[in-house]
């Protein structure tokens, strides 16, 4: 049977050895009332707890205004993990490619004329180096917030919203920042929402 918190609206999936009885909610601590009435309980494996926590997704039933918000919050949280993960490699790609420059724009500085050194070339050279800098940075969190929201690890949501920001402010990545933009916005979408909060880290919490 599904229940639902009074208090914040978090829903559970309770088996039917529940019904008539009280259980916590895992998100507020507020109590939670089970109504007493439903099949009556199955035998279950001897010596086996059963959890009342378990993930709502793995029942049968849909949650209120007809959306089984579980499952596809189960299939966002997927995609966001893989799409931070890819934008973090392409991200850390970019700052090679600027760390080249800067090695190459280097090694052409000191074989040109000192006169022309300062008027030419470095600019450009430290422009490149902040992008590099930059980008190694948004990379490691993508794939650090992308590789936390796909195994559901604790502060993955706190992780995944620092890595959409950074997606969306990204402007140094240039010829791949629309990519990093739209998954920023897409994880900030999704993990700022109410269904995050209740699903992503009682999860996080119950592992």
């Amino acid at each position: 049977m599904q229940v639902v918190c009074s208090q914040c609206q978090t829903p559970y999936e309770l088996g039917p050895e529940y019904a008539g009885k009280k259980v916590r909610c895992r998100t507020c601590q507020a109590v939670i009332e089970v109504p007493a009435f439903g099949p009556a309980p199955e035998t279950g494996t001897p010596g086996a707890e059963p959890d009342p926590y378990r993930s709502p997704a793995a029942g049968a039933g849909q949650y209120p205004y007809g959306v089984d918000r579980a499952a596809a919050f189960e299939v966002h949280r997927k995609l966001i993990g893989i799409f931070n993960i890819i934008a973090g490699v392409v991200s850390l790609l970019w700052g090679l490619f600027a760390a080249f420059v800067v090695v190459v724009g280097v090694i052409a500085t000191h074989e040109m004329p000192r006169a022309r050194r300062d008027e030419e070339f470095w600019i450009p050279v430290a422009i490149y180096g902040v992008m590099f800098l930059l980008s190694a940075i948004t990379g490691i969190v993508q794939l650090v917030a992308g590789t936390k929201v796909l195994k559901g690890s604790p502060g993955a949501r706190n992780t995944g919203l620092a890595a959409g920001f950074l997606g969306c402010v990204s402007l140094w990545e240039v010829c791949v920042y629309p990519m990093s933009l739209g998954v920023g916005i897409y994880t900030l979408i999704i993990l700022f929402g109410r269904d995050a909060r209740s699903f992503l880290e009682t999860r996080g919490r119950l592992r």
